[in-house]
């Protein structure tokens, strides 16, 4: 029965943690898009690097689903991409 009472206040504890660092999160949209976006372009630019060895496998596949979801993730955040200022021509 102790055991199960420290769990429970270890939760409580934790949970109660978890309140107060939330609270104190200072969110900017606009980083956050920045920083998402910067990590869509790595595990792209990793993924992409692999393909063009020839050396793709199904955790490559992965990655460019993965990369895929946070384009879209940043792109829903509503602030200005960094690709509107790209011009890659088509087929590149």
């Amino acid at each position: 029965m102790r055991v199960r009472a420290r769990a429970h206040t270890h939760t409580h504890t934790h949970t109660h943690t978890h309140k107060q660092e939330k609270a104190r999160l200072d969110l900017d949209r606009e980083s956050d898009k920045v920083h998402c976006e910067a990590f869509a372009l790595r595990i792209f630019g990793n993924a992409d690097r692999v393909d063009r060895m020839g050396k793709a496998d199904a955790n490559t596949s992965k990655a460019f689903y993965a990369a895929s979801i946070f384009f879209d993730v940043s792109s829903r955040a509503g602030a200005k991409s960094v690709f509107s200022t790209l011009r890659v021509p088509v087929g590149a």
